[in-house]
């Protein structure tokens, strides 16, 4: 090998070892883990990280968010039934072409990385206790898992710290929230309770009790009073679910998702004329497509009556 090979070889190793010197942990993390073909490197990255940061929240985050990833396994599942949640299923017919069940999907989690995953994120929470990015990744993950009932604890958790903290919540890097704080954090926050109120993974009194809790911690918040009636509605309850409702109109006459709901509710009541003047509030809309579907539904009231 002559000099000038040797001196372009030394060059283009100090090139390299600079430029991973100047990245940092959490690049390099997030270089190998989001890509497909190269996140099998994140393990060792992650692991010289802690080593080297052992309390550094975004290593926390990043290992938390590894050990949740790497839970989970994807399974074929057969049922006679088609899956109660509405994914997508694939029908099987016998040799008569009767249905004979339903092939799908379905994510199982390994419970051991889940637990682990949990660990790193419960020490970032224990140093960072203001970080909501940390909790809410947790109670996303406990769900995610099939933990509902600590999902709807840990939820409880947040509310009460939301109180503590007066609404002054840090994001990643530490970094203050941008913007208005108690917007963000009520529609995240109603993000969790609107799978509660529309799903089965918790009985309605169950979700009920957390949701009130939010409507107890922000009275003037139309969304907690929807998600009440959209779960009362759902349960069939429709003399709770109006009184839900009435209560966000109350709060704000110009919601409108409020409007659409009532709109929904009178007309399932058959309570034709109450429906139709709840859409007709909504043709002043900004939104071209919610203008169009009060239309459609004023129109089939008309039909109706």
């Amino acid at each position: 090998m002559n000099m000038k090979m040797r001196l372009s070889i030394l060059i283009s190793t100090l090139l390299i070892s600079a430029t991973l010197a100047a990245q940092t942990y959490k690049e390099r993390f997030d270089a190998a883990f989001y890509s497909d073909s190269s996140v099998h490197l994140a393990l060792p990255i992650l692991r010289a990280w802690e080593s080297a940061s052992p309390n550094d929240p975004e290593m926390l985050v990043s290992a938390f968010n590894f050990y949740f990833h790497a839970s989970q396994e994807e399974v074929s599942q057969f049922s006679l039934t088609p899956p109660s949640d509405g994914r997508e299923a694939y029908a099987i017919t016998d040799s008569a072409g009767n249905s004979a069940g339903y092939m799908y999907s379905k994510i199982v989690f390994d419970e051991a990385l889940i637990t682990k995953g949990l660990g790193y994120i419960n020490r970032g929470i224990e140093l960072f206790p203001k970080r909501l990015d940390m909790h809410f990744g947790k109670a996303y993950v406990l769900y995610e898992a099939g933990m509902y009932q600590e999902h709807v604890a840990y939820l409880e958790k947040i509310l009460e710290l939301d109180s503590d903290y007066n609404g002054e919540w840090l994001w990643s890097d530490g970094q203050l929230l941008e913007g208005d704080q108690e917007q963000f954090f009520t529609e995240s926050f109603q993000d969790y309770l609107g799978t509660l109120a529309t799903t089965d993974a918790v009985e309605p009194s169950v979700a009920e009790g957390i949701i009130l809790k939010a409507k107890e911690s922000y009275p003037e918040n139309t969304s907690f009073a929807n998600d009440l009636g959209v779960l009362w509605f759902l349960e069939g309850d429709l003399e709770k679910a109006e009184k839900a409702l009435l209560e966000a109109y109350d709060i704000d006459e110009t919601d409108e998702v409020t409007l659409g709901n009532l709109g929904y509710l009178y007309l399932q009541m058959s309570q034709l004329s109450e429906s139709k003047s709840y859409y007709e509030k909504l043709l002043t809309s900004d939104d071209s497509t919610t203008i169009e579907y009060a239309k459609a539904q004023i129109q089939f009231i008309g039909e109706q009556e």
